[in-house]
């Protein structure tokens, strides 16, 4: 049954909050009118009330990130980092953008938390709320950088905090972790998927501290290099935190990888309900009931809907099923597709459409006409039944921590340290990878020149393990693919240009924009399910197939380049290719565009103590 308490809540929240709820974004208004905060919270029942409406401003932002693409996928209404069209706005919205009002809502309640008299139960609420706290100012210093950090409410005759210059990163996040730590001894060790515990904190921690400690390795030298640190706070600080955190989710073996069926690796991802084996903390959706209805999500109506297509450079990362490298096999670049898909690791057909692919519940096999996203590579990870990816009617619940993340931030903490093992190796990554039979990673494997090319700046690493550290990529890319993750490692590996480079020129092949996807050998009849029979064809003028042929395109349609003559308006074969016109083509401006603008308005209205980023105007 699916488990709908914690929307319930929600709701509950909401409605009785709804009249004194007049928020504006600024720092010295109350969130609330009508509650009298120096008697409320003296029951378990208020302090959780309150304390709810952080679910939902925190996690929904979390999840919007689920459409965010890099260097894996590209949709038709290009995000606006890779696109380049970010400004220096007046915007103040958000909870995990420059908006404070959910991390007022918070040192409310912990200014007045003694309301509450019974010690366990307000210990267990101060715990959540400095969850919340840490999770909020995280997302603050992944987008801006030094950020003001505060933890008590600012009154309007507090000249001082409102004209308050930005902490130094280090020492916000060195805030995030005491919460963590106090969030880690006083939550619920009991699993609970729809509600933050130990576990949740754990994986926080550990996502926290990995994204801090590698940012300081690829980012060292530039202008957004950490400054004024607390003593004792730096790399190997937040790289240790990671492992430890992960690690002490490990040894409390209340989680494991989700093993089941014969596709668990897609199952985990359509399920209607979390597979709490795995799912550490999740957003719930149930739009059946009659006093949910509407209570759906549209993830794999946006996939469809905006034409996501995965890149060619994100597919050439998937291994071969004996572990072997796809890309050290010989004509690899213009492999065609029922070639290139077949004896991959299992997770490919499991996230993309590939022969023999239905739709959940369904009799009929569905045939990839390439037409329907921009790359040709079209995503299936989240798609369900036909009737819950309509939009707003997914209602598979989504993940915001799940444990196979732990174990990739364990092993990327370790491997940035130097300090990995085989045995770390077997209790992480091939776990993972032995969900769906992929062979083990060992410690003495290869550097991948391919891998290397991708993400050029793993050089900058000090570890000596850089090969296993860049195949430890290779599983999060893989692994992670939609989750939300990727375009934040990106910035903190300091691979910004890798989601442009000019518009990906790939292979070797200069003077060419767009994003690469499948690659089409010419017009003619192809056989897509791997049946032996020809069912579909590309063509250039008219069909000349009949009956027997289940879909066709016009070559035209599909928007190629012949990496031969990429100056030919009409190729006869070649790449699919997303945002061909030159208008897309933007140049990452790597002293500027790892970090977000602060808004204008903040810093006038501190009258330039709060300063801008670097090099925004």
């Amino acid at each position: 049954m699916k488990k709908i308490y914690y929307i319930i809540t929600i709701l509950v929240a909401a409605a009785a909050l709804s009249s004194c709820d007049k928020i504006n974004g600024s720092l010295n208004r109350y969130p609330i009118d009508d509650v009298n905060v120096e008697t409320y919270f003296s029951s378990e029942a208020e302090c959780q009330l309150w304390l709810d409406r952080c679910y939902p401003q925190y996690l929904s932002t979390a999840l919007s990130g689920c459409l965010y693409w890099g260097d894996d996928c590209v949709n038709n209404d290009p995000f606006s980092i890779v696109e380049g069209t970010r400004l220096v706005t007046s915007a103040n919205t958000g909870e995990t953008a420059w908006g404070w009002d959910t991390m007022r809502r918070i040192n409310l309640f912990l200014e007045h938390a003694d309301n509450c008299k019974d010690e366990e139960v307000r210990n267990r609420y101060i715990a959540v709320a400095r969850f919340f706290r840490a999770l909020g100012y995280f997302e603050k210093v992944k987008r801006f950088g030094d950020v003001p950090y505060y933890d008590f409410v600012v009154s309007s005759t507090d000249e001082a905090a409102l004209r308050k210059p930005r902490d130094p990163r280090g020492y916000v996040m060195q805030k995030v972790m005491e919460d963590l730590d106090f969030a880690i001894a006083y939550l619920s060790d009991e699993t609970n998927v729809a509600r933050v515990t130990k576990w949740s904190a754990l994986a926080l921690k550990s996502r926290a501290a990995l994204f801090e400690g590698s940012w300081r390795i690829y980012h060292a030298n530039d202008e957004f290099a950490p400054q004024n640190d607390p003593e004792g706070v730096d790399t190997e600080y937040f790289l240790n935190l990671a492992a430890d955190a992960a690690q002490q989710l490990i040894d409390g073996k209340k989680y494991s990888i989700y093993s089941k069926g014969e596709a668990p690796y897609r199952t985990l991802f359509n399920s209607d309900d979390a597979c709490e084996e795995e799912v550490i903390l999740a957003k719930l959706y149930n739009n059946t009931a009659a006093e949910l209805k509407n209570m759906g999500h549209s993830l794999p109506y946006y996939f469809t809907n905006k034409s996501f297509g995965f890149t060619k450079r994100f597919v050439n990362m998937y291994l071969c099923s004996d572990g072997t490298r796809f890309t050290d096999k010989p004509g690899y670049e213009t492999a065609w597709y029922l070639d290139e898909v077949q004896n991959r690791d299992p997770r490919l057909s499991q996230t993309i459409l590939c022969p023999g692919y239905k739709v959940v519940d369904d009799t009929e096999y569905t045939i990839d006409d390439f037409g329907s996203t921009m790359t040709g590579y079209k995503p299936i990870k989240w798609a369900s039944r036909a009737d819950n990816n309509l939009q707003n009617k997914a209602i598979a619940d989504l993940a915001i921590f799940r444990y196979a993340e732990v174990l990739l931030n364990y092993a990327e903490a370790k491997a940035e340290l130097g300090t990995l093992t085989q045995d770390d190796l077997d209790k992480s990554v091939n776990r993972i990878r032995a969900r769906v039979g992929m062979p083990a990673l060992s410690i003495d494997v290869a550097l991948d020149s391919y891998m290397a090319s991708c993400y050029p700046n793993y050089t900058r690493s000090n570890s000596a393990q850089k090969a296993v550290l860049l195949e430890i990529r290779r599983e999060r890319v893989i692994e992670l693919v939609l989750e939300g993750s990727h375009l934040w490692d990106m910035l903190r590996w300091g691979e910004g240009a890798q989601m442009l480079d000019n518009c990906y020129p790939r292979f070797g092949i200069e003077n060419i924009t767009g994003y690469f996807g499948v690659y089409i050998p010419g017009p003619g009849l192809y056989d897509m399910d791997g049946d032996g029979v020809k069912d579909f064809e590309i063509y250039t003028d008219k069909k000349t197939s009949g009956a027997e042929i289940k879909k066709s395109i016009k070559m035209s349609s599909l928007k190629l380049v012949d990496p031969e003559n990429p100056t030919n308006g009409a190729p006869a074969k070649g790449y699919i290719t997303a945002y061909q016109s030159i208008g897309y083509c933007y140049r990452w401006q790597e002293n500027r565009d790892y970090l977000y603008p602060v808004p204008q308005p903040q810093i006038n209205l501190t009258e330039g103590a709060l300063t801008q980023n670097p090099n925004w105007y």
